[in-house]
């Protein structure tokens, strides 16, 4: 038996509103996709001066523009984790145009993650607390703890808030943006030889 079928794009106001507008929005897609790629090469390059500073830290994950929230990390290639393109290590979270642009959002997060492969049979528990005191005595900043058994994940929020640093990007003072991060994640070098010690408790144990 033959249906009727709706022949409606069923839209809302904001959503006909568009659709209405299309060739200039669909030319602001397209400028949107250029200002995301300068974004994630503005990271790659901000990544790439925090190697200069700390050569030990020669693997970058960046992903600035690949979810809503945005995270970029750098570790080292003998820092591994269970997932392919996270790399054990410093991450800054929250730096996503989503994120920086909602106004229900919080200050971005800096911190400490590392998630050891399985197979290399560390006891994470044990070495997590240590780092913990250590880091909140180094930094003068209570961390938050959200990492369970098998994983280290230490973060701060950090000073900047939300606003100040969108306004950076916005009014040219992309340079202060890029100083600040690199700012950050020099701080969090410090743990270099801490995530050392993590990764070589496997080694002790044949990981």
């Amino acid at each position: 038996m033959k249906t009727k079928t709706k022949n409606s794009l069923n839209l809302k106001p904001e959503e006909r509103f568009l659709f209405e507008k299309l060739p200039d929005v669909l030319r602001l897609e397209a400028a949107m996709e250029g200002v995301r790629e300068k974004y994630f090469r503005f990271w790659d390059d901000i990544c790439r001066r925090v190697k200069e500073k700390h050569p030990q830290l020669n693997r970058p994950s960046n992903h600035a523009t690949r979810s809503s929230d945005g995270q970029v990390g750098i570790g080292r290639e003998c820092w591994p984790s269970p997932y392919s393109t996270w790399i054990s290590g410093f991450y800054i979270y929250g730096i996503g145009f989503e994120h920086l642009c909602s106004s229900g959002e919080e200050a971005p997060w800096a911190g400490i993650w590392v998630e050891p492969p399985e197979k290399m049979r560390i006891n994470v528990e044990s070495l997590k607390e240590p780092l913990r005191r250590k880091a909140e005595q180094k930094l003068g900043l209570k961390l938050l703890d959200e990492g369970g058994s098998s994983t280290i994940s230490l973060w701060y929020a950090l000073p900047q808030s939300r606003n100040e640093l969108l306004g950076m990007l916005t009014k040219k003072q992309e340079a202060k943006f890029a100083n600040c991060m690199v700012s950050h994640f020099t701080q969090l070098a410090k743990f270099i030889p801490d995530i050392d010690k993590v990764f070589n408790a496997g080694k002790k144990r044949g990981g």
